[in-house]
């Protein structure tokens, strides 16, 4: 006689064979685990520095790694002929400026089983050029889908307060998506399927010793998504260093989602570090001796693979510094009749 204590288990165990043998109809009873995406993408980075400046360079704002928790800068490699290195760890270094120019740092992350490789780029102005004002460049923020390209063009975004020609003279991008045109200033993205943030920079040259570095930002969203992007503002601060050494600037006000998400600033673009992120949604400003009119992009992510970007104008002024007041000074002269 059967024991009675097992029929509940043949049951079940007949049961679970039934349902395993019943058709491929039945095949998403059975659901696999969510695979999760692992991406490590070095981008490059930008600074403007002076002669003599010591600069530390943290990888970390460069490098997208979802996944990845364990990666390390393996190799840094320097083709600048503009410094030297003075120290350097897991992901970051310090950066001692000896001369005037433009060149760039090679440098490779890896967890030792994902690796990319990206440039580090300096531009150094010396003020050798009497009277010559180095020209500026901007930050330029592109919003596109992942199946249609973009373009700007440069000279939108450069000028010279000495009215110098300028020239593009390269664009860096670790992706390959960026193409420079001919004719040296127009700039195309190709997204080719591509979802998320990417970013080149690019250098400005007046041929007069003075030299300029900005970023080029791409938002590429997903055409398929259903999930809303999250907005951002851009924004206008004005500072006077007589009152205080810096300032903090709350991005929660300028940050939406439609959706509800909860939204986190994630990243700045700087080629100056004067801007740091201090919390999720903060940014603490600090000018040191810059005098006059700054910006920074600042990243937001609402976590569910939607960005949005935005840029913050910083005028920097100092009252304490009275203009000179112009003199009249006479001189003799010799009049001959």
């Amino acid at each position: 006689m059967p024991n009675r204590k097992f029929l509940p288990l043949m049951v079940t165990v007949l049961a679970t064979m039934v349902v395993g043998c019943d058709g491929d109809d039945k095949k998403d009873q059975f659901l696999e685990p969510e695979q999760k995406v692992t991406r490590l993408v070095a981008f490059p980075q930008a600074f403007v520095l002076k002669k003599g400046q010591v600069q530390s360079v943290n990888i970390s704002n460069s490098v997208l790694a979802e996944n990845v928790p364990n990666w390390k800068l393996t190799s840094l490699d320097d083709k600048s002929e503009l410094g030297e290195v003075l120290s350097q760890d897991e992901r970051s270094f310090d950066y001692s400026v000896e001369n005037a120019g433009v060149g760039h740092l090679n440098y490779t992350v890896s967890d030792g089983n994902l690796t990319s490789s990206s440039q580090v780029v300096l531009a150094v102005n010396d003020g050798s050029t009497v009277g010559n004002n180095p020209p500026v460049a901007q930050n330029i923020t592109l919003e596109t889908n992942d199946g249609s390209n973009v373009s700007v063009d440069l000279r939108n975004f450069i000028s010279d307060e000495d009215g110098d020609a300028l020239q593009i003279t390269s664009l860096i991008s670790g992706t390959g998506r960026f193409v420079l045109a001919e004719d040296g200033y127009q700039v195309t993205f190709t997204p080719d399927d591509y979802v998320g943030i990417d970013q080149a920079v690019y250098s400005v040259d007046d041929g007069k010793g003075g030299y300029a570095l900005a970023y080029i930002i791409v938002n590429a969203g997903d055409s398929t998504s259903a999930n809303t992007p999250p907005e951002a503002e851009d924004q206008t601060v004005t500072m006077d260093v007589a009152d205080k050494a810096n300032i903090n600037i709350d991005l929660s006000d300028l940050v939406s989602d439609a959706d509800g998400d909860t939204l986190v600033v994630d990243n700045l673009y700087s080629t100056n570090n004067r801007a740091i992120l201090s919390s999720n949604n903060n940014v603490v400003y600090t000018p040191g001796d810059f005098r006059g009119v700054d910006q920074f992009t600042y990243k937001v992510t609402d976590g569910r693979g939607a960005n949005a970007l935005a840029t913050i104008t910083v005028t920097v002024v100092d009252s304490a510094v009275q203009p000179e007041e112009p003199t009249l000074t006479a001189y003799p002269q010799t009049l001959s009749v």
